[in-house]
């Protein structure tokens, strides 16, 4: 049997998981084109928390693979009131409505009876959504057990508690909050550990092509796709709906006999491969496609379909959007220390010595400018300001960070 430790070894290796996860063998996975789900069981000879199955979950999920679930099998004997805290974050995240009726609960388990004291009442919402019911089959399902659940202690909040409870709900968010500042801390360490290891090519890699800014889409055809763009090496006509980022390199667009539509054929690149986009429109709303031209980059989301007429796959496009891409130049002489375009193609910049005082003081006491000792700029000396591309043997963490632009996030 393969190990979810052997299986997720990329994103098992960034998350800092207990080795009891990690050693949990798959049973089976079954994976849903439709809605680009992964649903995999798992059989773990202890109990894992639940809440490392779902940061493990999201770690694997990516724009192709939207949702993954992993559903645990442990043995009979791990059942114990201590498994409460993860059966009630299940049924929430199946149930949202449930909130935090369960919070500050605990939990005592008596021959085949799992009596569950609650802190701050909503027994009649539990008794509505059929919680019970529900916590003994996600039981059986996990442990192989046979449970029957029942609630006792504060079934339901008195007028005047309602602060009280309230406060508590604040702190346990507090807390919550804090726990996830500290995941997010680990998961830095990890990742700098793992990059400290990494030999960096810099004459390969998806990090030398050009990147977009998402950030800058603005919608020509439907409504700005959202997802991750998929490289077009890797599309096919089983990937079904994804979303892809290209140049345009060429574009034609004619009208039908009656002039009621305008057919457009737009080849695009992103220099990993490339793709025909085929949109047919009424001509009244062709306004936003007629101001497409060559060399701009557009965001697409559709599916690839064989054309039987060009005899070729292409898409048809149910959304399309503009894009700016990253561009990076050199400044040699290190004097310019920042740049703003305006609306009407004025460009102000900062220049100072070649050194990062001055930034970082007007940084730290901002919006003040204060005196700064030392040497000033020198224009008498300085004799030219040049630009050009980047050499990246020079610049290597440059691929990085176009890297870091492109995944987002």
């Amino acid at each position: 049997m393969t190990t979810i430790g052997a299986f997720f070894q990329k994103e098992c290796k960034a998350g800092n998981f207990p080795s009891q996860l990690l050693q949990g063998e798959i049973q089976s996975m079954a994976v849903n084109r439709a809605d680009r789900s992964v649903t995999v069981s798992v059989r773990f000879s202890q109990f894992v928390e639940y809440g490392d199955l779902q940061k493990l979950a999201r770690q694997v999920e990516s724009p192709g693979v939207r949702r993954v679930e992993l559903r645990p099998v442990f043995p009979g004997e791990c059942f114990s009131a201590a498994s409460l805290g993860s059966l009630a974050a299940a049924l929430k995240e199946r149930d949202a409505s449930l909130n935090g009726t369960l919070q500050g609960a605990r939990a005592q388990l008596d021959g085949g009876t799992l009596t569950i004291t609650l802190a701050h009442g909503g027994y009649e919402l539990l008794a509505a959504r059929d919680t019970a019911g529900k916590m003994s089959a996600l039981i059986r399902d996990w442990f192989g057990v046979d449970c029957a659940v029942a609630f006792d202690g504060k079934l339901a909040v008195k007028e005047g508690e309602a602060s009280l409870v309230e406060q508590v709900h604040h702190q346990e968010e507090k807390n919550r909050r804090e726990a996830v500042l500290r995941e997010m801390e680990e998961y830095e360490e990890a990742l700098a550990d793992q990059n400290a290891k990494r030999k960096i090519s810099v004459r390969e890699g998806e990090s030398l092509l050009p990147q977009i800014i998402l950030e800058t889409a603005r919608p020509v055809l439907g409504p700005v796709p959202k997802t991750k763009p998929v490289p077009l090496s890797g599309w096919s006509l089983e990937l079904g709906s994804a979303v892809a980022w290209g140049e345009i390199f060429s574009m034609e667009s004619k009208e039908t006999r009656d002039k009621s539509k305008k057919i457009y054929s737009i080849d695009i690149t992103d220099y990993t491969g490339s793709m025909t986009l085929k949109v047919i429109q009424d001509a009244s709303q062709c306004k936003e496609l007629d101001k497409l031209k060559k060399g701009q980059s557009i965001l697409v989301r559709g599916a690839l379909e064989y054309d039987k007429y060009d005899r070729e796959n292409v898409m048809r496009p149910k959304a399309i959007a503009t894009v700016d891409q990253v561009e990076v130049v050199v400044q040699p002489q290190s004097v310019i220390h920042s740049m703003v375009e305006f609306e009407d193609g004025a460009v102000m910049a900062q220049l100072g010595t070649p050194d990062m005082k001055l930034p970082i003081q007007y940084a730290l006491c901002y919006p003040q400018r204060r005196f700064l000792p030392g040497r000033r700029l020198d224009f008498t000396t300085l004799g030219s300001l040049s630009f050009g591309a980047p050499d990246m043997d020079t610049f290597q963490g440059l691929p990085l960070a176009l890297e870091a632009a492109r995944t987002g996030g």
